[in-house]
């Protein structure tokens, strides 16, 4: 019934509101820590490692905030971070988006422009990992899209449109 990006600004505004960006980096912290030690399945890490190993530039695409999914992929090592952009003015987090969510085609967006190659230069290889269908679209324009612990129904559309699926 409503955008996502409405959706983000009313939950921004009614579990933050305004709210001082440095006053959040406590719970930010926490959460991360949380996350890696409860939820972080060792597959991820091994793939992460792996990827490096081979001199892969590992990027974070996610439709969460980048006020927090940045801290995030820094606290796993990643080069950087591709997120839905947070609206800030004077040092505090505001409720609503300056641009898009970075969801489904934006992302998809995003990470060509992330790629910021001058012209004439070769595309690197691109994998893209997801456990989500919205990502459908960054799945199908990666040289190799790897669907992670897909739901049944994903799993389905993965095979169909010659994915691989793998389980962590």
């Amino acid at each position: 019934a409503i955008s996502r990006k409405t959706l983000k600004t009313n939950m921004m505004r009614l579990f933050l509101g305004q709210v001082p960006e440095e006053r959040l980096r406590p719970v930010i912290r926490d959460f991360i820590a949380l996350f890696r030690h409860k939820y972080l399945r060792p597959g991820a890490l091994e793939v992460m490692a792996a990827e490096r190993a081979r001199g892969a530039r590992i990027l974070l695409a996610t439709a969460s905030y980048d006020f927090y999914a940045a801290d995030f992929a820094h606290a796993l090592g990643m080069d950087g971070c591709i997120a839905t952009p947070s609206l800030r003015r004077d040092g505090k987090l505001l409720p609503g988006l300056p641009g898009e969510n970075c969801y489904g085609a934006e992302k998809l967006r995003r990470g060509e422009a992330a790629l910021n190659l001058p012209p004439g230069t070769a595309r690197p290889e691109i994998v893209f990992y997801s456990d989500d269908k919205s990502d459908l679209p960054c799945l199908l324009w990666a040289d190799r899209g790897v669907v992670v612990n897909p739901k049944p129904a994903f799993a389905r559309i993965a095979a169909g449109r010659g994915l691989e699926v793998v389980a962590w």
